[in-house]
């Protein structure tokens, strides 16, 4: 396809797509490309002058990421090319940008990883759980135990992921006089926010 349609249909997907803004965005020619981590880091030790050295090594392993591919088609008469009253190119990419970015983030958060990608919510595969609530009544302190199950450096650039229905469960949430608890920001241009962390919904939150 040309750039210039390239282009737009790339912008398109950041906007239907809540997952994309928040990721890491690596590009790669040959569609698999590992990633080294490191899976235990040693430690310093107190010692003795002129005691020697204790030996302390990072172990170190890679994982693997591969691409998967994601398309669709729309068929368009050549009589409604040509007789269109209507910017029809500009409709295309938002369609196809609609119906990619749908399938893209519904893999990222649910998917299981056979033929498409390991969502984060995957039973097998995915990230690592904070906590379960058992109850369908959730409270706040739910939400402190499952901020706080983050470690301190993850906590900083955190964002919440929820469901619609979670968020307006939060929202109905009160205090013993009745009185809401979690208040909108009342500063314009300031977005809300949820232990002063920003949040994101998305149907394909469990």
């Amino acid at each position: 396809m040309p750039n210039e349609f390239e282009k737009k249909l790339i912008a398109a997907l950041e906007e239907e797509n809540v997952f994309r803004p928040l990721a890491t965005k690596i590009n790669t020619s040959s569609g698999d490309r590992k990633i080294p981590i490191i899976t235990s880091k040693g430690e310093a030790v107190w010692m003795e002058e002129e005691e020697a050295y204790t030996l302390s090594d990072d172990a170190f392993g890679q994982i693997s990421l591969s691409a998967y591919k994601v398309g669709t088609a729309i068929k368009i008469s050549e009589e409604l090319l040509n007789d269109s009253v209507f910017d029809l190119s500009s409709y295309i990419t938002s369609e196809f940008a609609r119906r990619i970015g749908a399938k893209e983030e519904e893999a990222f958060l649910i998917g299981d990883g056979a033929g498409k990608p390991t969502g984060i919510f995957a039973e097998t595969g995915g990230a690592e759980d904070g906590g379960i609530i058992s109850t369908a009544n959730i409270t706040f302190d739910d939400m402190l135990e499952l901020f706080y199950s983050l470690k301190s450096p993850y906590r900083k650039k955190a964002v919440w992921l929820l469901n619609e229905q979670t968020l307006k469960a939060l929202r109905k949430l009160k205090d013993a006089n009745g009185k809401y608890i979690w208040q909108p920001s009342i500063s314009q241009g300031i977005p809300d926010t949820i232990l002063n962390r920003p949040y994101v919904t998305s149907v394909y939150v469990p």
